[in-house]
């Protein structure tokens, strides 16, 4: 039991260790502190605006707001993904 428990906290250790390591590369210029109280101030004025109905102007073009049948539409025709098939026709066309 005591094994599982070292094992338990020495995965919280390494995690929080990968978790510091990336965080530090990414560290904005005004500090963490700062970043972060932007970020839930911006995300609340969010919700904010979503509560009272004020429709943000990116949702909208000319003719009104935009529905997901507008987003349909811009789609192309045909497969979505590649099939292997394709792919072996790319390649042998491919110099070496």
């Amino acid at each position: 039991m005591i094994g599982a428990l070292i094992a338990f906290f020495a995965a919280i250790v390494a995690a929080g260790a990968v978790l510091l390591a990336l965080v530090s590369r990414r560290v904005p210029e005004e500090g963490l502190g700062r970043w972060l109280r932007e970020s839930f101030a911006g995300s609340r004025a969010d919700d904010a605006e979503s509560e009272s109905g004020v429709s943000d102007s990116r949702n909208e073009t000319s003719s009104g707001p935009i529905h997901v049948g507008d987003l349909m539409g811009l789609g192309e025709d045909g497969p979505a993904y590649h099939r292997p098939v394709d792919l072996r026709t790319v390649v042998r066309g491919r110099p070496r």
